[in-house]
């Protein structure tokens, strides 16, 4: 067959081998225990069974991924299936598979990883599990019951002060523009990220994504914005007309890891946990505590429903003076008791 792979053997390891892809698989020790193996693969290879290979599943599934999902999710699968192929090998079968190989294998190589990680790192195989499981190759997922802890919410909540304190130190134009807009809009850091003029709604005060580069690539994702936000979105489209428009200084545009560096600095402030998506984070707390409803909001941070601010948000009920207001508004009285205070925005 042309282009398959052919077996061959190591030298070094006295061992037959086959390559699919990136992945090694060893077949066995003579020319004719290996051959025999190689068949059986050949036969399962898009028929998968429990007698194949672990590897050959999640090697299967990242052929999938990469060409059915975005380049950075790809990416993610990739470093957890990685790290799990490393750590159980390239023999072990899924008929073998067993939830203590995910356990063994967390304890091994996520000893200083947070829950949040650890959370995603399961998730990461049990997916490709999974997905074999709808593709119809296997019929059941050995690992479907593997424990996860529960990944820690984010709950860094930035308040005006503090925000301000960061304008302040902000090194130029380029980092305020980054950090106001970001703070004003409550956009994604990705989506501050690739915006181009040619995204830039002017009449209707927004930006507007094509389905391909909204998270999803179902719904088509705006981004309103405000009128600090729009004069920076201005100013900047006309600076540059072709390609991102939130650049650094040197005129490059922002990427994940140089707005990572860039808020480094402001750790001097003493803010536990901040990163470019607290400020997303905060934008989304200060809203639901002067009112503004789920059901609303969720459009504007390009939710499909409101389950996500259900499930990260609700930090907020243990917040007596939210609930008060809450209770208040919902009975069409003043939201704020007799002799209290509005705070434009209430701390966290």
């Amino acid at each position: 067959m042309r282009g398959r792979p052919e077996p061959f053997y190591r030298t070094s390891k006295k061992c037959w081998y086959v390559q699919f892809g990136k992945q090694q698989i060893r077949l066995g020790k003579t020319k004719r225990e290996a051959y025999e193996e190689y068949d059986k693969l050949l036969a399962d290879r898009h028929t998968l069974t429990p007698a194949v290979p672990v590897v050959l599943v999640l090697a299967q599934f990242l052929q999938w991924a990469q060409k059915r999902r975005s380049q950075k999710t790809y990416d993610w699968y990739q470093m957890h299936l990685q790290s799990f192929t490393k750590h159980v090998g390239k023999r072990l079968k899924v008929s073998a598979l067993q939830p203590k190989h995910i356990t063994a294998w967390i304890d091994h190589s996520h000893t200083r990883s947070s829950d949040s990680t650890r959370h995603g790192a399961i998730r990461a195989v049990q997916r490709a599990f999974n997905w074999a499981v709808k593709e119809g190759h296997l019929s059941r997922n050995p690992i479907a019951n593997a424990e996860k802890p529960s990944p820690t919410k984010r709950e860094v909540v930035i308040t005006e002060k503090e925000f301000q304190g960061m304008l302040k130190m902000a090194t130029d134009q380029a980092e305020k523009d980054l950090l106001t807009v970001l703070w004003e809009t409550g956009c994604r850091p990705q989506e501050i990220r690739i915006v181009a003029a040619k995204h830039f709604d002017e009449p209707q005060q927004r930006w507007v994504f094509e389905t391909s580069n909204s998270k999803g690539k179902k719904v088509q994702r705006v981004v309103y914005l405000t009128d600090a936000a729009l004069g920076i979105t201005k100013r900047l489209a006309a600076q540059y007309p072709e390609g991102p428009i939130f650049r650094n200084r040197e005129g490059q545009p922002w990427n994940k890891n140089s707005i990572r560096c860039r808020f480094r600095k402001f750790r001097k402030l003493g803010i536990e946990g901040l990163c470019a998506t607290a400020i997303r984070h905060s934008f989304t707390t200060h809203a639901l505590a002067r009112g503004v409803d789920s059901v609303t909001l969720a459009s504007p941070l390009g939710h499909s429903d409101v389950t996500t601010l259900s499930r990260h948000y609700a930090h907020l009920i243990k917040r007596p003076d939210h609930m008060q207001k809450t209770i208040r508004l919902a009975r069409g009285q003043d939201a704020l008791p007799p002799g209290s205070q509005s705070s434009a925005n209430p701390p966290a």
